[in-house]
């Protein structure tokens, strides 16, 4: 998965117009979704799961070779040899090897009928075995084990058992009392759990296999799936002299390379910082970054990646945002079906998050924790006796909204509208983006877009941006608004000789009044070409929060124009109208900005009814402007002509 989208940055940064690229693959297929794997089982279609088809790779210039491993590397001449024999050069190369399934040492491990859950063709044959099986045993209570077990289930296999050593489910991810929310969901389905359990040895009988547990009576099954876990596969590079780092992974610096200059590692493979990140969001952030720097942009670094995670165990929603299990300041909430914990920094910052169950406030909570937002005791205290923070949460996650609702005001894109592409196979949030626009104009919407698709986006992409001048500029105009409305109109002293009357040339002169004018409808026409930044899908062209900031600051100096050439003073007639309609605009669009600085900032009720608010208050904005235009021209006539 990593290796594929590494190719589709490459192409997208140009670099496959300059280079030639090849992709080596042990598999027989171009590569697929293994995070969606058990899907497999229901439609047995792997098209289905393929991420880029063979087509694609020719039609961008990379030639694909799957069938193919690499035997060998010769980092001194910078070659390959695959296991035909076959020798390529390279300039770069990028381990993107991904991991193999881990099977403990047991006796036995290796009998015919005992089965690993990695690839396509494991569960092709797992289909195949499960035709005839009535009951089957899954090693291993993690993420993948109870996926294992899942699968199993959709094949209609009767008596499944789940055999796990430590004593509570998912030890990777929950503490027990989040796993024993989902160990009670799990019993309900007709699983039969062994925890704290060791598997001794497989045995080989007329009946099937015989598992020799400790501690416990011997389990008879017709098939058995070992998910005990996965291994970064980085033999290859071991082989060929490579550094690995403690936990067995390629180790990389900042720049993804290795201690071999030239050779990089992305994915599961590679080990940075001590870590290996065994999940698709930071290995696409790995494959984004390396595309960069192979592109050009050498100050490009990854210094780390979030690892929150949304799942669907067993029927059981399963999330885990943050660092929830770091030692610090918690607060946890508990019921019966439900499971909330959060754990905050030594400042009592939101840093993590563990939830099992439904939780509406889920979306809500992620945004905050990226923004590293502090929580007051009363939300604290409400959290722990109602488990939930703002209010009665009902209203905070886009999953519950309704499907004409709009996730993105600036393309006006609806939940529906998202949900048939996700359907559709469009899962994450750069595939969603493209297809609609969504996201790719303020960013404020980019946690919405990706909690509908599951996916949890880096805080380096979180929508923070600088919301506090467009609110600044906006609440300026106001200001200035009100003033031109209820202040009297400027009154200039009678006598030549008071100092004040020289102000008087500003609304005398004639040519004073055209400079102040025209400076007038300068600033107006400049307001007007910024709204371009969203009105046109082909103008592209900078970060828009900064363009709506500049948007409003320029609506927030065309009022201090309107004193130089008015005085404040609305006139007559049509020029009474021109004034109103000027500034009407200002207070409407001064608000919307104001609106729009709650509605990015993401988090909390505030920005819920302002996402629904601003849209009608940007309309009015922009109906409002249709009469201005033919007033402006009938003034400026009626001063030439008259």
């Amino acid at each position: 998965m990593v290796g594929a989208k590494f190719c589709e940055k490459l192409v997208s940064s140009g670099y496959t117009s300059k280079h030639s690229v090849t992709v080596f693959g042990e598999e027989p297929r171009p590569a697929y979704d293994r995070v969606r794997l058990s899907s497999y089982v229901l439609n047995r279609e792997p098209s289905r799961l393929e991420l880029l088809p063979a087509e694609w790779y020719e039609e961008n210039g990379i030639e694909l070779k799957t069938g193919t491993r690499i035997s060998s590397l010769n980092p001194g001449e910078k070659t390959v040899t695959d296991d035909k024999g076959a020798t390529y050069p390279f300039d770069s190369l990028v381990f993107a090897t991904g991991s193999y399934a881990f099977v403990p040492p047991f006796p036995g491990h290796d009998l015919d009928g005992v089965h690993v859950y990695r690839t396509i063709e494991d569960l092709a044959t797992i289909c195949d075995v499960a035709k005839k099986a009535r009951s089957a045993a899954v090693i291993g209570g993690g993420l993948l084990g109870l996926e294992a077990a899942q699968a199993l289930q959709y094949l209609e296999v009767e008596n499944i058992h789940i055999i796990e050593l430590a004593r509570f489910l998912m030890p990777q991810q929950l503490d027990p009392s989040a796993s024993e929310i989902l160990l009670n969901e799990i019993k309900k389905q007709g699983f039969e759990l062994h925890l704290e359990t060791k598997t001794e040895s497989i045995e080989k009988t007329n009946d099937g296999l015989k598992i020799h547990l400790d501690g416990s009576d011997d389990i008879q099954v017709d098939l058995l799936i070992v998910a005990a876990g996965i291994r970064p596969q980085s033999s290859l590079a071991k082989e060929a002299g490579i550094p690995l780092g403690g936990r067995g992974g390629i180790k990389v610096n900042n720049s993804l390379e290795t201690e071999i200059p030239d050779i990089y590692a992305i994915g599961e493979c590679a080990e940075h910082g001590n870590r290996i990140y065994g999940l698709a969001a930071p290995g696409y952030q790995m494959a984004d970054t390396l595309a960069k720097i192979l592109s050009g942009k050498k100050k490009e670094k990854f210094t780390g990646a979030d690892t929150s995670t949304r799942l669907k165990m067993m029927g059981v929603d399963v999330v885990t945002l943050g660092e929830p299990l770091q030692p610090g300041e918690t607060s946890t909430y508990q019921s019966e079906t439900e499971y909330r914990h959060l754990s905050f920094d030594a400042k009592l910052r939101l840093k993590g998050a563990l939830v099992v169950g439904s939780w509406p406030e889920v979306g809500q909570v992620q945004t905050a924790i990226l923004q590293k937002q502090k929580l007051k005791k009363s939300q604290r205290e409400h959290f722990e006796s109602t488990g939930q923070i703002w209010s009665d949460g009902s209203e905070c996650s886009v999953t519950t909204w309704a499907d004409k609702a709009i996730v993105c005001n600036c393309m006006q894109v609806t939940k529906g509208t998202l949900c048939k592409l996700i359907e559709e196979g469009n899962r994450d949030l750069e595939g969603l983006s493209s297809k609609t626009g969504a996201g790719s104009v303020c960013g404020s919407c980019k946690p919405l877009v990706a909690e509908l698709a599951g996916e949890v986006i880096p805080a380096s992409e979180a929508a923070t941006p600088k919301s506090r001048l467009l609110m600044w500029f906006s609440g300026a105009a106001i200001l200035l608004a009100l003033l031109v409305i209820f202040a009297p109109p400027l009154t200039i002293p009678g006598s030549v000789e008071d100092p004040w009357y020289k102000l008087d040339s500003l609304w005398r002169d004639f040519v004073s009044k055209q400079v102040t004018g025209y400076t007038l409808l300068g600033l107006s026409l400049i307001g007007l070409v910024m709204s371009l930044r969203k009105r046109f899908s082909w103008f592209t062209f900078g970060n828009f929060i900064n363009w709506r900031a500049f948007h409003a600051a320029f609506g927030t100096a065309s009022l201090i124009g309107l004193f130089a050439h008015t005085g404040f003073k609305f006139g007559d007639n049509l020029n009474f109208w021109l004034m109103f309609v000027f500034v009407a605009l200002n207070i409407l669009g001064a608000f919307a900005g104001i609106i729009a600085s709650l509605e990015v900032r993401g988090t909390g009720k505030a920005a819920v009814y302002a996402r629904r608010i601003r849209p009608s208050l940007t309309w009015a904005h922009v109906i409002l402007f249709w009469p201005f235009p033919v007033l402006l021209c009938f003034h400026i006539l009626s001063v030439y002509l008259y």
